[in-house]
């Protein structure tokens, strides 16, 4: 099969997307995986210029122009021109103001032409923010999830182990108390549960009553 054309490459991808019918060359799945690690690359904030320099470190046999071509290609193809972060925007603002400038410095023939890149360069420092107070970073430990355990077994938490509440309750009824008070006690002591009425169906009064 014939090499598909450098430039080619979008065009059969557009035919493609119009046209179920339209079978893609072996050769285009390469392309693709280019196209989306170059919206990868955007979404993540790098500015066309780094995406393209990105796309070259995975993809070593493009050039430049190529590597600029496939960044293009996915913002048009993706649309993610609509979608890009602000910080892709500033970015590419920024690398265009300092072009500007770099261009007014290099023809500049009086001190106006060099106050007037000055002026771009700080333009190009408040798109960037670096007038801005760099953002406060918090500790990863504070976004980790805290868990909460609950168990009745003490010594799930380092507790000592409780008494058996049998034996516990053997020995409160082998004192020498009415049962009501042996009924308080094992309340007390959770040998038993604690009810709001007592064993004479009365509703426990508080102590202030």
């Amino acid at each position: 099969m014939e090499k598909i054309s450098e430039g080619e490459h979008y065009h059969l991808l557009e035919q493609w997307a119009e046209d179920e019918g339209v079978v893609l060359p072996e050769e285009m799945a390469g392309y693709v995986k280019q196209l989306e690690y170059a919206r990868g690359f955007i979404y993540s904030g790098a500015s066309p210029n780094n995406a393209s320099r990105k796309l070259q470190l995975h993809w070593p046999e493009l050039s430049v122009k190529q590597a600029k071509s496939r960044v293009r290609d996915a913002v048009e193809y993706f649309y993610i021109d609509g979608d890009l972060k602000k910080d892709a925007y500033r970015q590419i603002h920024y690398e265009k103001q300092m072009q500007a400038a770099q261009l007014v410095l290099e023809t500049a023939r009086t001190a106006a032409d060099i106050k007037i890149a000055s002026e771009i360069w700080e333009r190009a420092g408040k798109t960037k923010q670096l007038h801005l107070p760099d953002a406060e970073e918090f500790p990863e430990e504070m976004f980790k999830q805290k868990w909460k355990i609950y168990s009745l077994d003490t010594s799930d938490v380092g507790l000592p182990e409780l008494a058996d509440r049998n034996k516990l309750g053997a020995m409160v009824d082998s004192f020498n108390i009415t049962e009501a008070e042996k009924i308080r006690l094992k309340q007390d002591a959770g040998v038993e549960p604690r009810e709001l009425l007592d064993f004479n169906g009365q509703k426990e009064s508080s102590p202030e009553e």
